[in-house]
């Protein structure tokens, strides 16, 4: 690659690569609907133990994505991830989902972003165990839940 031509192919190259990694992402979480005809086979072969407020399965993943299957019997505790991205498929159950300090209502079907750094926490107000698939970017390999106090009783 000593050729005079070939400086402008390695310019442009660098000013393309530093030009794709400078978009940033927006700070913001958001519900849509989706429609969902499968169940996790996961739901039918672990259900959900007896006296457990919440049970999480690890579904699997790779290093840029980890896939878990979450339950929750009545509510989780105001928390946030400090290192991880959030998305969340309800699957089942319906109640409030509280992000950043505003509650709105979450049912089957709602999808939901949740950026790390931001607090959140679902109140389940079905009278059934709530489900959830939930993938946390990038993978959840250690503990990454930080509780924030005052917002819901437990």
């Amino acid at each position: 690659m000593n050729s005079p031509r070939a400086l402008p192919f390695l310019i442009l190259t660098f000013v393309v690569g530093v030009m794709s990694g400078c978009q940033s992402t927006p700070k913001r979480s958001w519900v849509e609907p989706i429609h969902l005809d499968n169940w996790p086979r996961e739901v039918r072969e672990h259900p959900m133990p007896a006296g457990e407020n919440m049970h999480k399965i690890d579904l699997g993943g790779t290093e840029n994505a980890s896939h878990h299957l979450v339950r929750v019997r009545d509510r989780e505790p105001y928390h946030l991830h400090a290192k991880h991205d959030l998305t969340v498929f309800v699957l089942s159950g319906h109640g409030d989902i509280i992000i950043d300090g505003t509650t709105r209502a979450c049912t089957i079907g709602n999808v939901l972003f949740i950026p790390r750094g931001v607090p959140h926490a679902f109140v389940n107000k079905s009278g059934k165990v709530a489900a959830a698939y939930a993938v946390f970017t990038p993978a959840m390999r250690v503990k990454d839940f930080v509780k924030v106090p005052g917002v819901i009783d437990e």
